[in-house]
């Protein structure tokens, strides 16, 4: 398995990651599973807690919205990173989406982890405008991978 934490993130379940793993070994069809989170402000206060919006999600989900939570472990799938994914900047959507095509997505709704509101990250250095025209970028870079893995499926 793979999981990873970003450098604003940061873990509060205890054995969180065991009960990832103990999901992952008995769900052989989820290729991934996450955890709700909260924000926590710069002085460490929480401020909003928020869990996935769906349990369970599929490609057709993910071409809306990254819908998965925060704090993923997924299963070590060969090739899974892609060089169609430096193309876009929300690299944790175009992964989770990839996944997804491989198997289940499971958004648990406990919290696992905090958000830290630093205010100078990846998303939240970007405007409102910046921050749509990377989202329909995603949606059309998506929209083409379905499709080519529905045509791909066809064939065999």
């Amino acid at each position: 398995y793979i999981t990873y934490i970003d450098g604003d993130d940061f873990y509060i379940a205890p054995y969180k990651l065991q009960k990832q793993v103990d999901f992952l070994d008995s769900n052989q069809d989820y290729d991934m599973n996450s955890t709700g989170y909260t924000y926590s402000a710069k002085d460490g206060n929480t401020q909003l807690h928020l869990v996935p919006l769906m349990s369970e999600l599929t490609s057709q989900d993910l071409l809306n919205s990254n819908y998965v939570g925060f704090i993923r472990m997924f299963r070590n799938i060969p090739g899974v990173a892609s060089e169609w994914m430096d193309e876009i900047e929300f690299h944790d959507w175009a992964m989770n989406f990839e996944i997804s095509l491989h198997g289940k997505i499971k958004c648990d709704d406990c919290i696992g982890c905090a958000y830290r509101l630093v205010g100078d990250g990846l998303i939240t250095g970007l405007s409102d405008e910046q921050i749509n025209q990377q989202n329909n970028k995603c949606r059309e870079i998506f929209s083409k991978r379905l499709e080519e893995k529905l045509h791909n499926e066809q064939i065999k």
